[in-house]
């Protein structure tokens, strides 16, 4: 619903800034998710989520919840507590599994349509769709289907 009012991105200014975005700049599930999951839009200012565990580390490590430090009542909230409460209850849990390896061929798919990599699914054998079509509706890209039988054909 956001993509087809065209309310702008949070990305949108990174792609002003950076000219090498080509992507046509869209809201997908997981932005709005990250938004309503932020405890900072009832008010506080959250810190130490994550952070460096060596000096000039080039990777972070994310902190638990209980270590973050958490000061209330710092700017004015865009939501209640109760609200933020509430919808975060209404959010289906998935737990974390561990990474699973996959065949490094497969990062390099992408639509040729947007230029977005195809999401990976698996049934009898392993399809690979362009997502541009969940979050647009009449995408160029919803007719883009292929198994990985078929790709290694046509590529091969």
């Amino acid at each position: 619903m956001l993509n087809d009012c065209g309310i702008l991105t949070p990305l949108v200014k990174k792609k002003w800034e950076n000219p090498n975005v080509k992507n046509d700049v869209m809201w997908s599930h997981q932005a709005v998710l990250r938004i309503i999951q932020d405890y900072k839009y009832t008010g506080a200012m959250v810190r130490f989520k994550c952070g460096n565990e060596k000096i000039r580390a080039k990777t972070q490590k994310r902190y638990k919840k209980e270590d973050w430090v958490i000061v209330e009542g710092c700017h004015e909230p865009l939501v209640s507590k109760d609200d933020f409460q509430k919808a975060n209850e209404m959010i289906r849990k998935v737990h974390y599994q561990g990474r699973k390896k996959t065949d490094c061929k497969d990062r390099f798919y992408y639509c040729g349509c947007c230029g977005r990599r195809l999401r990976k699914t698996f049934g009898l054998d392993e399809y690979f769709s362009c997502q541009t079509q969940l979050y647009k509706s009449k995408a160029a890209c919803a007719s883009i289907f292929w198994s990985k039988t078929e790709l290694e054909t046509v590529l091969l």
